[in-house]
């Protein structure tokens, strides 16, 4: 590698280093609060134990759809909202955190003039007998039956809800069981309580004083006496529940650090290198094409490093498995497609294994950040908690669909570099053909398992191996789908481009497997899914049939293939 190549690569390594860093860097907009360590004291929220930051980010992405607020024009962290919120309502009221988007319930409290989107409590609460009234009538609709102007009427309730358990101290629970005998339990009821507090002599427990003391002297403007009792609280849980606040420590370090929308920033960087590569890839002498196109796999495989971090931290904070709902899946298939990429790219060294994988990371993290509604570790559905299981069965048909996303993929980049580049060179022709066979006999492989390890779960769980469920139809279809592409071209009924364009129907086939049987609303596996995604799932068939279509052109109307 000469100079200007070594000088691209260590340049790339360095800015990548630099993106990690970013989020770690220390922020002073706290001020004289401490209220990192205030963060990372555990609470209980959504069935699972957790720190304060988590609820506070949550929190408040559920309510305005941002992890920030402003407070006097300043950008403040959503711990700082949080605990104004349970100690200064008068102050958090007229924060504008309440994201309303329809225009028919903006007009509901007098705001469908002007862009605004944000709201205060206070705005709101103006209007409160009207809003109740309409928030009954939705009430008495199905979800499934709601229109649009219904759904963010609901939604806005939801998010009333959410912030007036916050400020009355009624979520989260912030008590914590110090014995065998006691339970998470929320301040409210500790302080409140009619008949005294959670001892016998009718006292608060010596964590809800303490809890009180540290809100009271935050209420009372007072740093020194907060800091020293945020300090001697967070001391005695160490001492009494030290597993619990080590897990909820190294949760605000993985909220800090962000890794997936890290990630997603170095997919990126590495798709824009690898573009380089191959467009400078004239200039062979330079060294420029090849310092690129390294700098672009080395970038990439930082990016995977951190994806595998943040998926085997979420398994340490979990307890289960990595793949436990939607959002889960989407950073897993994300994550299995890079390894696949990376590994192509080690195999044939022509950087479409780099590009399409780092598409794909892309893509699949966007995909999480849309599924994403609060705490993406809540927990589970009953039937699912099975860690055996979700180490089989979930795992291996999860790479059976990553497997059959990274073929489409690559069929697409076959049809559209053919039809309208020049660039699909009978070299590439012939590795774009070994990478999509080898990648649809590996899918065919682990969909199948996984399909058969879900029937005998299905046959422990619910008494039958097979009940023809719409997921069930789905998992079947993607096994059936590879297993034609294969046996067309062993057959000789297909040559590469026909498996091209079967390989991207095969993506919309997974993509109605693992989106599309959840909005039927029928069957034994219709949890977990956002209705709002049909749109999005409708425009990808629609874009996947139309690279079909362009596929089916003549081959010798392809722009690679024209003399």
């Amino acid at each position: 590698m000469n100079k200007l190549a070594t000088l691209i690569h260590a340049a790339a390594i360095l800015l990548s280093l630099a993106v990690l860093a970013m989020p770690l860097m220390p922020k002073h907009e706290q001020g004289v609060y401490d209220l990192d360590t205030l963060g990372s004291l555990p609470v209980s929220a959504g069935g699972r134990t957790k720190p304060l930051d988590t609820v506070a980010r949550n929190s408040l992405l559920i309510v305005s759809d941002r992890q920030t607020v402003k407070i006097d024009g300043i950008r403040r962290p959503a711990i700082r909202w949080l605990i104004d919120v349970m100690t200064r309502p008068n102050d958090a009221n007229v924060y504008e955190v309440f994201r309303i988007d329809h225009p028919d319930v903006k007009s509901l409290i007098e705001a469908n003039q002007g862009d605004q989107k944000r709201f205060s409590f206070n705005h709101i609460q103006r209007f409160a007998q009207e809003l109740n009234v309409q928030f009954q009538q939705v009430e008495a609709i199905k979800p499934i039956d709601r229109d649009a102007y219904q759904k963010h009427l609901a939604e806005l309730r939801d998010h009333v809800t959410t912030y007036s358990l916050l400020f009355t101290q009624q979520a989260p629970y912030t008590v914590p069981p110090l014995t065998a005998e006691e339970q998470w339990r929320p301040l409210s009821a500790e302080i409140h309580a009619p008949h005294g507090g959670h001892e016998a002599h009718g006292e608060p427990s010596d964590a809800a004083k303490r809890l009180s003391n540290i809100f009271l002297a935050y209420q009372n403007q007072d740093p020194d006496h907060f800091n020293h009792e945020v300090a001697d609280y967070a001391t005695m849980l160490d001492q009494r529940i030290p597993d619990i606040t080590r897990k909820a420590r190294f949760e605000v370090f993985f909220n800090k650090l962000q890794p997936f929308y890290q990630s997603t920033v170095l997919y990126v960087l590495a798709f824009l290198l690898v573009c380089a590569s191959l467009l400078t890839a004239g200039f062979k002498g330079s060294g420029l094409p090849k310092g690129l196109g390294r700098a672009a796999v080395s970038v990439l495989t930082l990016a995977f490093c951190l994806s595998t971090f943040g998926l085997s931290a979420r398994v340490y904070m979990q307890g289960y498995a990595p793949v436990t709902n939607l959002y889960s899946s989407a950073v897993f298939i994300g994550w299995f497609c890079v390894a696949m990429g990376l590994f192509l790219e080690w195999l044939f060294r022509n950087g479409m294994g780099t590009a399409l994988s780092a598409l794909i990371g892309f893509v699949t993290m966007i995909i999480a950040h849309n599924l994403a509604d609060g705490d993406t570790m809540n927990m589970m559905q009953a039937v699912l908690d099975s860690n055996f299981w979700l180490s089989t069965h979930v795992i291996t048909v999860t790479i059976g669909y990553s497997a059959t996303f990274l073929a489409g993929f690559i069929g697409i980049t076959y049809i559209l570099m053919g039809v309208y580049t020049r660039g699909l060179t009978p070299d590439r022709r012939k590795t774009l053909e070994k990478m999509m066979y080898g990648v649809i006999a590996f899918a065919l492989l682990f969909s199948f398992i996984g399909t058969v390890l879900g029937g005998i779960w299905a046959d422990q769980s619910w008494g039958r191996f097979w009940g023809w469920d719409p997921k069930e139809n789905g998992a079947v279809l993607i096994v059936l789908m590879n297993a034609l592409i294969l046996h067309a071209r062993w057959g000789g009924m297909i040559k590469a481009r026909g498996v091209a364009i079967l390989a991207v129907f095969g993506n919309i086939i997974t993509v109605w497997s693992w989106f599309g049987t959840n909005m039927l609303g029928v069957g034994l596996h219709s949890y977990g899914f956002m209705d709002s995604a049909v749109f999005w799932i409708l425009v990808f068939v629609g874009s996947q049939l139309a690279v079909m279509s362009a596929g089916m052109i003549p081959v010798s109307r392809w722009r690679s293939f024209v003399s």
